[in-house]
């Protein structure tokens, strides 16, 4: 009898515990991803020119300093960065701008603009704007189509996302 009284006891001491520790591990609200748009001064560059930017973030429902700072970067179709810079975000915004390397290969370039807190989710997160770069200097152009394959990793899987400038 004493024994099934333990065992009982028991039981309903783990169940009770259990249910103090669930209970007590509430969900916390995590805010939602940034998401940024920018604006280029025009779509056509020469290789040594400056590319001007201005970036909003167009997240309303998010504190509007959770970033204060913006990495902008020009990379190429295979996701290479050739350019890049840190800029204050003021007022939800942020502009300057980034030298075009003059080395730079004739051909669909892209600028990329994230935040800090944007880098815990994935790339596809970030805000791109396809620019072309012509580069008098050097007759090589880069070939094929006009897509980034940008690295991403979901899970224990590794898989690409592509962004195109093709209207098709």
């Amino acid at each position: 009898m004493i024994r099934i009284n333990y065992i009982t006891t028991m039981v309903l001491l783990l169940l009770l515990t259990k249910y103090i520790v669930v209970s007590g591990q509430g969900q916390i609200a995590m805010p939602t991803a940034e998401r940024l748009q920018v604006f280029t001064d025009r779509e056509l560059y020469i290789a040594g020119e400056e590319v001007f930017f201005t970036a909003f973030n167009i997240s309303n429902d998010l504190p509007q300093d959770i970033s204060l700072i913006l990495y902008a970067e020009i990379i190429s179709p295979e996701g290479k960065r050739t350019s890049g810079g840190k800029f204050l975000i003021e007022n939800k915004m942020a502009h300057g701008s980034l030298l075009i390397p003059r080395d730079n290969i004739t051909g669909n370039y892209y600028l990329r603009v994230y935040t800090k807190y944007m880098r815990n989710i994935e790339p596809w997160s970030y805000a791109y704007c396809g620019i072309r770069i012509v580069n008098p200097y050097r007759e090589d152009i880069i070939t094929g189509n006009d897509t980034v394959l940008l690295p991403t990793q979901t899970g224990e899987e590794e898989s690409s996302l592509t962004i195109t400038t093709d209207k098709n």
